[in-house]
């Protein structure tokens, strides 16, 4: 049974006061931060119709799909069919797939109750957000990296799959929380209800977010988890696990696709590669949505 919001409410309060983001982490947080700032009108839209705040939509999406508008917030699968993964058959009918990810990232949000929150303070944030990826991490005694990570609040300790428990794996996104306090650096109408909503102290009052450079390596624009999911979305076989890892599997995949693609096949993930798979990820919804919307031929 999950906890009660109540019994750690000062707790949060404590953790988020006392988050300070790594030096050497501050760069790839800040590079997302910018990327999630800006698809802020997409969140948005979903935001006026669940009454979630859009900067906590924009941060679960990050989490789940590496904010893959291709896949399902609810776990990053595939929007052209129904979630196969936890939770399974979403959205369900009447909805049909293929799904637009607003309209999947709606179902997500009243699946997991956050339409019924009413206020996010930023603990209660930290609860919903918590909750919405699983209380396991409590068991073992450390705080959960999805809100964490990347922060003096998370060292190791991760289910590197459903059940299964490392306690010397680290978990190589960055935490929501993290995230957050970046995002409110760069955009100051993001607030949260009540108090304290304020940044942590050990921020400084004149924080900026570090300066964007066209150096940026592939993988911080570009997580390699995107890049997995988006693999997925486009067919590879076997599918690839979720894991951040450009393992030979990966690479493999990789190879597929720019061979499909007319593309130097080295396995290597650079611009060319990442410009293709946009592309083709976008081509696919058009023709899947395109095909949903033709009648049905009649019948005679």
């Amino acid at each position: 049974m999950s906890p009660q919001f109540d019994a750690l409410r000062a707790d949060y309060a404590r953790l988020w006061q006392a988050m300070k983001i790594h030096d050497n982490k501050i760069p790839v947080v800040d590079a997302i931060a910018r990327r999630l700032i800006s698809n802020k009108s997409r969140y948005q839209a979903v935001a006026e119709v669940t009454k979630v705040p859009w900067f906590v939509i924009a941060v679960i999406h990050e989490r789940e799909a590496s904010a893959n508008f291709h896949c399902h917030l609810h776990n990053g699968d595939p929007l052209s069919a129904r979630t196969h993964h936890v939770p399974a058959g979403r959205p369900p009918p009447p909805a049909q797939p293929p799904f637009t990810w607003e309209e999947s990232a709606a179902d997500a949000l009243a699946l997991d109750g956050l339409t019924k929150v009413g206020s996010w303070s930023v603990e209660r944030s930290c609860y919903e957000l918590e909750l919405y990826n699983g209380f396991g991490y409590r068991r073992h005694g450390i705080n959960s990296p999805y809100l964490w990570s990347f922060s003096n609040n998370y060292s190791s300790g991760k289910y590197v799959a459903d059940g299964q428990w490392s306690s010397s794996a680290v978990d190589a996104q960055c935490g929501v929380m993290p995230l957050l306090q970046r995002m409110m650096v760069a955009d100051p109408s993001i607030v949260f209800d009540g108090t304290p909503s304020e940044l942590p102290a050990v921020v400084a009052a004149d924080a900026q977010l570090a300066p964007a450079t066209t150096t940026t390596t592939d993988a911080t624009v570009h997580p390699v988890e995107w890049l997995q999911r988006s693999l997925n979305a486009l067919g590879a076989k076997p599918e690839l696990v979720i894991d951040g890892d450009y393992g030979p599997r990966t690479k493999r995949a990789v190879r597929w696709f720019q061979h499909i693609s007319d593309l130097p096949d080295d396995g290597k993930a650079g611009p060319v590669t990442y410009a293709a798979i946009e592309r083709r990820l976008a081509a696919a919804t058009a023709s899947a949505q395109a095909a949903q919307a033709e009648p049905a031929m009649a019948v005679r």
